[in-house]
């Protein structure tokens, strides 16, 4: 056998990892038969060397050995070898990809070509699990219901379809190449930075973080963001940031602290409230008696009585805070007829203040399922605060209409308005706008609204006035 021949080239070529095989060339450069194989190119044909040894020319092209694409020009002298992707048919009818290089060499005279393999099967096995699990992923990301995003330092560079949604866009070309701060409230732009540096320095792999964000229709949400560094390209880290819209949590959360305060104030109210109403009782009558008794200083017994009497309307708000919701059957009643009552009883105030009240209510405004005396309770409340804040004059205007299911009443005065910062606070207890505001009408509403199964809403924008809205069902 050729091998015994060469025993120092049989050594080598048995060593390494690639298939080689020699094949004798005819005087027209083509293949002839074999002359040498290794156990690398047995493996990968699945023949053995003695079958390979004993091949001829047609059998070698039957498994790929040879054949016109194969010897094109490649066995021309002094030309380099060349490297192309093959494919080798195993004996039991299998095909073997292989990575081939084939070169015409001079040996003892002889023309001879040498062709080295490289076995493809296990990284082409390796590449196409790799593009099935990089499709599956893909795959995942897009159709995951949580908006994810990828950004290459604050540069937006993929999102998903939830993604979009949530930032108000219809096509991902709107957000790629945009900056990620661009959406982000200005207050926040230092700790998501300070956050992006954190991951060049390794400090913390997986950071959260809960930001304001602008919606593409100017709506602001609250964004709870987790995000990881996930791979490095051109030297840049890039991120993956999974977005949650925690506006409805953040708003149940608020419900939850206000519900807590309501709790503790009504036990404060009910501790408290009949404790101080006893005396005060006393102090007024006793003042009331020495005004009576006194010429002079009237001026300071008005100013006790006045003080007393805050302090009796505060003690009031306590009790009425401390009142578990009262098991009365509702009626029906006409809320524009509630309002004409109440405008009627408020008319005098109004008008000292230069305040001209205006209702519009259609005739066929559905009636409402309630305890008349508190809806009276709660319009008298926002009448009040209405003219209170435009101690200038102005107008309010109130207007019904209806919706399926439901009534809606607005009333819109032509005040001073409400800061931005100071609106999300209102309803609050013991929170108030006014130099003399207790800080529980609004909250006692609320609670009134809440248990007509309505709701009340609240938007104001200061130098434009205010708009109480309350929705009721019918």
């Amino acid at each position: 056998m050729w091998l015994k021949d060469h025993p120092l080239f049989a050594e080598i070529v048995n060593y390494v990892s690639e298939g080689v095989i020699l094949l004798r060339l005819d005087s027209k450069e083509r293949p002839l038969s074999v002359i040498m194989v290794n156990d690398v190119i047995c493996r990968q044909t699945g023949y053995d060397q003695d079958e390979m040894l004993g091949l001829t020319r047609q059998e070698m092209a039957a498994i790929g050995l040879t054949g016109p694409d194969l010897e094109s020009g490649v066995w021309v002298p002094d030309q380099g070898g060349k490297y192309c992707d093959w494919t080798l048919l195993h004996k039991r009818g299998s095909s073997v990809q292989v990575h081939l290089y084939r070169k015409r060499i001079e040996w003892k005279t002889q023309k001879v070509a040498l062709i080295i393999t490289h076995d493809l099967t296990e990284r082409r096995r390796i590449e196409n699990t790799l593009n099935e699990r990089e499709r599956r992923y893909q795959q995942m990301i897009k159709l995951s219901p949580e908006p994810i995003i990828f950004h290459s330092e604050e540069i937006i560079i993929y999102s998903n379809d939830a993604a979009l949604r949530l930032f108000g866009v219809e096509q991902e070309s709107e957000l790629l190449g945009k900056s990620l701060i661009d959406y982000i409230h200005p207050d926040y732009h230092e700790r998501v930075r300070e956050q992006i540096n954190a991951f060049h320095s390794n400090e913390d792999p997986f950071q959260y973080i809960e930001y304001p964000m602008l919606r593409k229709d100017g709506e602001w949400i609250e964004i709870e963001a987790s995000s990881t560094g996930v791979f490095q390209y051109s030297e840049h880290p890039i991120f993956q940031s999974v977005l949650r819209n925690i506006t409805d949590r953040k708003r149940r959360e608020r419900l939850l602290r206000q519900s807590d305060k309501l709790s503790a104030v009504g036990q404060l109210a009910a501790g408290i409230a009949h404790e101080i109403r006893n005396p005060l009782t006393a102090l007024k009558g006793f003042v009331q008696l020495l005004k009576s008794k006194s010429a002079d200083n009237h001026h300071y017994f008005d100013i006790m009585l006045s003080e007393l009497e805050r302090i009796n309307y505060i003690v009031g708000e306590f009790i009425l805070i401390a009142k578990p919701p009262q098991d009365k059957e509702f009626e029906y009643r006409s809320a524009a007829n509630m309002i004409a009552d109440i405008v009627t009883v408020l008319d005098s105030q109004a008008i000292l203040n230069n305040v001209e009240i205006c209702g519009h209510f259609p005739d066929d405004l559905p009636m409402v399922l309630c305890d008349e005396h508190q809806l009276k309770q709660v319009f008298v409340n926002l009448v009040k605060n209405a003219i209170e804040a435009m101690p200038e004059g102005g107008l309010l205007l109130i207007t019904g209409e209806s919706e399926e299911g439901f009534i809606r009443l607005r009333f819109s005065d032509s005040g001073k308005g409400i800061e931005k910062d100071q609106l999300p606070r209102i309803g609050e207890p013991f929170y108030t706008t006014k130099e003399k505001g207790s800080g529980l009408g609004l909250m006692i509403c609320n609670q009134i609204i809440e248990n007509h199964k309505g709701r009340l809403r609240i938007e104001s924008s200061p130098g434009l006035g205010t708009t109480v809205e309350i929705e009721l069902p019918v």
